[in-house]
């Protein structure tokens, strides 16, 4: 018993590629009020090595595997000598800004927030998907997007759900 028979001619969508990277450490002296790539420099796993977690610090899609993937990525954002007015997550599909959420604090400013971005997407092989930041402190100084290999405060992750 549990046990399923599958008919020859038929493929199973095992979810790959699947991925999970975050910031082993905080990227900080992130500009103020400009929207920057978060280096998502540690990989938990990326089934097909899909992520470049050194250069570019994109997902690219290989070739094969177009089709609808399930994108999200939380970004940490902290101002720690000040607060912050504006917290946004985006997710950029070959250079340009396909999702974002946004937090607005400008009536009562606060110090760091999770931003948490989600979207399912229709991908092209070739196509790439970054994620951004962005903070915008009160004293318009730098702000932080927080990392920690423990407890993986800014991560990125996703996976394929069919073609």
């Amino acid at each position: 018993s549990g046990n399923i028979t599958i008919g020859s001619g038929v493929t199973l969508n095992s979810n790959t590629p699947a991925w999970f990277v975050n910031l082993s450490a905080d990227q900080t002296g992130v500009t103020d009020n400009v929207a920057t790539k978060v280096q998502f420099n540690s990989e938990e796993f990326d089934t097909d090595s899909i992520y470049d977690n050194s250069t570019n610090y994109r997902l690219t899609i290989p070739s094969g595997k177009a089709g609808k993937y399930q994108i999200e990525a939380n970004v940490f954002v902290e101002h720690n000598a000040s607060t912050l007015n504006r917290a946004i997550a985006y997710i950029y599909k070959n250079g340009s800004a396909f999702a974002s959420t946004f937090l607005d604090f400008r009536n009562n400013p606060i110090q760091k927030s999770n931003v948490i971005v989600s979207a399912i997407m229709d991908l092209s092989a070739g196509d790439y998907i970054e994620i951004f930041g962005f903070g915008d402190s009160t004293d318009s100084a730098n702000v932080a997007f927080k990392g920690d290999s423990t407890t993986r405060e800014s991560w990125f992750q996703g996976y394929r759900i069919g073609a």
